[in-house]
């Protein structure tokens, strides 16, 4: 899931212009025992190992906290949504790798688990594919469209009273009109997007999985990937 989580997450933050303090605090954490961090900035990060994924899971929230810190007041509560699906999903991520479990930790699972549904929305723009994007824009051009129509009638009937809008009027029109594309653009994308997909759906199970057969089995694909460059990179090159 955190491969899907980095998108979101690198999406949100430059949609709200915090893209360039999270590079600078990811690029800065210092390494401790038992922390592999390459030291470069997120973006600079162009693949991702399994050493650096599980990383990843173990510094993202806090890092996320800090780029997000003292938000506008019109961002706080966005703000503090996406903090609380990140996190829920962080730590839904270590309880499940717990060796033992007890009914206490299980029910920890289905909290973390449920809270990540319940606030998950706050990435749905992140979860756009082209072709939804692509007709959230036709319909914002359209909608434009019609609304320069809709001001050319309006003008002309106050130019036909000797009336004009004031400055102040046009700004307010042109926010107006700002917020009412946006909506239309967010509306197409809930409309259709979804987070119906396969490892979504997995996180169901993993509680039952680990009442029948006790914890899960763990599995690193750190050997496959130290092999791939030398046994099907190379021989293909």
């Amino acid at each position: 899931m955190f491969d899907h989580l980095m998108t979101w997450i690198e999406g949100f933050l430059q949609r709200h212009g915090k893209a360039a303090v999270f590079d600078e605090i990811w690029a800065g954490i210092p390494p401790y025992p038992n922390f592999y961090h390459c030291g470069k900035a997120y973006r600079q990060i162009s693949q991702w190992s399994g050493k650096e994924m599980r990383n990843f899971g173990r510094i993202i929230y806090p890092a996320l906290a800090a780029a997000l810190h003292d938000p506008l007041p019109r961002h706080r509560a966005v703000f503090q949504r996406a903090l609380t699906c990140v996190r829920s999903l962080v730590y839904w991520s270590l309880v499940v790798q717990y060796r033992t479990h007890t009914t206490e930790t299980l029910n920890y699972l289905a909290d973390y688990l449920e809270e990540f549904h319940a606030t998950k929305d706050v990435f749905t723009t992140y979860r756009t594919s082209k072709a939804t994007d692509s007709i959230a824009h036709a319909r914002m051009k359209d909608l434009k469209m019609q609304l320069k129509a809709e001001h050319a009638i309006e003008d002309e009937e106050r130019a036909e009273r000797g009336e004009a809008l004031s400055r102040a009027q046009k700004e307010h029109r042109k926010a107006e009109d700002k917020k009412r594309l946006q909506e239309v653009y967010n509306s197409t994308v809930h409309e259709r997007t979804s987070f119906d997909f396969v490892k979504i759906h997995l996180m169901l199970h993993y509680e039952e999985s680990v009442q029948r057969f006790g914890h899960l089995v763990k599995d690193s694909t750190e050997t496959q990937e130290m092999k791939h460059p030398k046994m099907c990179m190379g021989p293909y090159r």
